[in-house]
């Protein structure tokens, strides 16, 4: 897995291929220049694995797991529930002597942002000094007394209940939170999707920012997680943290959670930055940059983990800096060997 910091997973997957091709071929010198290059990446991983993860005492992070089943959208009641259950998970034994970080799930927070104002009150008196609220949320914005954009949201809030920094989400899952070609058939879109609205594509790609103190946060919301190049869009070297917060229940027992949480941990390795993950149901993570998982809570469970703020322990990888390049190199390096291959055959 630590190869990923050199060649990430497009490259990667391009060693899987050449080594199943070249074994098939049974031309022994390529395998054994492939199982060269193959035996220096396993070194290299061993290598990169004995350095310990380091952590920052500095702040408390709870991650809060609450696994709420029933979609609480409208119905005020189960909002209310929903609510409940964030709080009492959020201040059960918390440390108030520490600067805590308090963060939930996608989509977490059961009012939008519009209607935060009533909740602004609460989640000051709730939210002791210092401390901070990182949450999902849906983000509205108003038109003509109507809601004209909405967005899936994360929201950092003070314990004034105060924004401190925000992103909304901008690669959107298709059929889940946009009906595509809506803008080229929106008369049929609207006939065969009634009633389901879009969320809009966000435009900021900045890192989120808690305070001077605390490490740039670079946010991805739900399968953002697993597009490598996606990160690359961010002022990633002055990140200190990749943040993602995701609800997976829709995936139910399936594979499906521990494949997307295999693909974030792909992330933190390529980029050589730890990982937080939250998810409403499972599986909430601590990554570090070497992509090992420090502590999680396991699927389908209610439950909170307290954590030391995890460290990135080197500027950047040789795939983070250099990783169209890579790209680039495997590019021309199969049009070489394909160009090889027909000489070859060509003579037989």
């Amino acid at each position: 897995m630590q190869s990923l910091s050199l060649v990430g997973v497009s490259g990667l997957s391009f060693i899987i291929c050449l080594v199943s091709s070249v074994v098939y071929s049974r031309n022994y010198k390529l395998i054994a220049i492939v199982f060269s290059i193959t035996t220096m990446l396993i070194v290299y991983g061993y290598n990169r694995l004995e350095t310990s993860s380091v952590f920052n005492d500095g702040y408390n992070i709870r991650i809060v797991q609450p696994n709420l089943i029933e979609h609480h959208m409208g119905d005020r009641s189960k909002q209310i529930l929903a609510l409940e259950t964030l709080f009492e998970l959020t201040f059960t034994n918390l440390d108030r002597h520490k600067a805590n970080i308090i963060i939930w799930p996608e989509a977490a927070f059961p009012f939008g942002y519009h209607n935060l104002t009533p909740w602004e009150k609460i989640l000051s008196e709730s939210i002791p000094a210092n401390d901070y609220l990182i949450t999902g949320i849906d983000r509205y914005e108003y038109g003509d007394n109507k809601v004209v954009k909405a967005y899936n949201s994360i929201i950092i809030f003070d314990h004034n209940g105060a924004t401190k920094s925000s992103y909304d989400k901008v690669i959107l899952v298709p059929f889940g939170e946009f009906v595509p070609l809506r803008r080229f058939l929106p008369n049929f879109i609207d006939k065969v999707a009634y009633g389901i609205g879009d969320f809009s594509v966000g435009k900021n790609k900045s890192l989120l920012k808690i305070n001077d103190e605390f490490a740039g946060i670079i946010p991805l919301i739900c399968f953002e997680s697993i597009f490598s190049h996606y990160i690359k869009g961010f002022n990633f070297k002055d990140a200190g943290l990749l943040l993602n917060i995701t609800n997976d229940a829709w995936f139910g027992d399936s594979i499906g959670p521990y494949q997307h949480l295999a693909m974030a941990r792909a992330r933190a390795v390529e980029y050589g930055i730890p990982m937080i993950r939250v998810a409403n149901n499972g599986i909430s993570a601590v990554i570090d940059s070497k992509g090992r998982i420090i502590n999680s809570i396991l699927l389908n469970t209610k439950s909170i983990m307290d954590i030391k703020t995890p460290l990135k322990v080197e500027k950047s990888t040789i795939y983070a800096d250099y990783q169209y390049l890579i790209l680039l190199f495997v590019a021309i390096l199969l049009f070489i060997l394909t160009l090889v291959e027909k000489v070859l055959y060509s003579h037989k």
